[in-house]
């Protein structure tokens, strides 16, 4: 009988001890669920205001497709009052620029066409395209414009290009590696540059220890969207950057081909998305704010 009563006596202890158990697991998934849904409800709403695209692109494949009016719809749509526009070859910009002169920000890429990419910078007849566009229009900055090997920011042409862009008070747009955007900063240390993609797959320790030793240099952060956030809420690394170095970063969708035209939209929502997440004021500026100072009014 003893026996019997100390297994009953263990099964209702077992009981209990399963029961707790359930309770805690059940507190424990309630607590993980508000969490979780705090986290969606703070990102329910997208970032609201009006956005400056820093990398657009109107290069020939599009003209066609999306004529500039067409163009003007997608920005009104998603609220992008203006765009740093570039071109191959630079014919789309200034057609763009004369559809909306106060919209268009104007910066001259050194590519005729898509075959000059590879070694712009060496070229002698890239380096007259170049020259003439200057001497014929007024621009804002030069690029968005490719180089991967820092040796190329010291050519003959490029140290000739580099020194109209300071003559003329040109930002400069980089799609490059960190050790590149050092490179062409040593040939001119007056130059302001526009990190393209932030260094497109630069992680966020590089970007930030590249702005904490050059105070000119800002970043565009298309490509860069989808990074932001986790499932745990913001990125740590890249909130790092920003709380630091939020006055130096820009939106950008970069329009390269015509499938980044048909999405317009969803590529500025993903930056909404992200930009709900932190403070107004720092999402004011990164949204447009930023760009604004840089650009001017």
């Amino acid at each position: 009988l003893s026996f019997r009563h100390e297994m009953i006596g263990a099964m209702i202890i077992s009981r209990r001890l399963t029961l707790i158990k359930i309770r805690e697991i059940s507190i424990a998934c309630a607590l993980v669920a508000c969490v979780s849904q705090a986290f969606a409800d703070e990102a329910k709403t997208p970032y609201k205001g009006s956005i400056i695209d820093a990398h657009v692109h109107y290069s020939m494949p599009a003209w066609d497709v999306f004529p500039p009016a067409r163009i003007m719809e997608k920005f009104d749509d998603a609220d992008v009052t203006k765009a740093i526009v570039s071109s191959t070859p630079d014919t789309g910009t200034l057609t763009l620029h004369s559809h909306a002169p106060g919209r268009i920000i104007k910066f001259l890429r050194p590519y005729r066409t898509r075959a000059d990419m590879g070694n712009w910078y060496a070229d002698n007849d890239v380096l007259a395209y170049v020259q003439q566009k200057l001497a014929a229009n007024s621009y804002t900055g030069f690029g968005e414009f490719h180089m991967y090997d820092p040796n190329g920011a010291a050519t003959p042409q490029m140290k000739t290009i580099l020194k109209l862009a300071v003559e003329k008070g040109l930002i400069l747009q980089s799609h490059s590696g960190a050790d590149v955007v050092e490179a062409l900063l040593k040939v001119e240390p007056s130059l302001t540059v526009i990190w393209a993609h932030a260094g497109m797959s630069s992680p966020p320790a590089v970007i930030y220890d590249l702005f904490d030793r050059y105070p000119k240099v800002y970043a565009d952060l298309s490509f860069r969207g989808d990074e932001m956030l986790g499932a745990d809420g913001f990125d740590p690394a890249w909130k790092k950057v920003i709380d630091r170095f939020s006055d130096r970063l820009m939106i950008g969708s970069d329009t390269y081909i015509n499938a980044q035209w048909s999405g317009y939209q969803e590529l500025i929502d993903e930056h909404r998305r992200w930009l709900a997440y932190l403070p107004k004021e720092t999402a004011d500026a990164i949204a447009s704010g930023n760009a604004r100072k840089l650009l001017g009014p």
